[in-house]
């Protein structure tokens, strides 16, 4: 099964470690992405960093990893 995420679960899981960033993290499906989220998590990625409370090595790990879904 293939599951959709849109830039806000994308946001809300690089933000918090929550049960949203398990599940995503632990996937073993396929997840497919709007083309716009990743200009989306670009133009926000100041406030998703002060947000987040990590390091922006930290933050563009989490981000790859969210991304690949592992």
């Amino acid at each position: 099964m293939s599951i959709v995420l849109d830039a806000n679960i994308c946001s809300q899981a690089l933000i918090k470690d929550s049960t949203t960033r398990k599940l995503i993290l632990e996937y073993d499906g396929v997840f497919l992405f709007p083309e716009y989220i990743f200009k989306e998590l670009e133009d926000h990625k100041g406030e998703l960093l002060r947000k987040s409370g990590i390091d922006k090595s930290e933050f563009e790990t989490l981000l790859r990893m969210l991304l690949k879904g592992k």
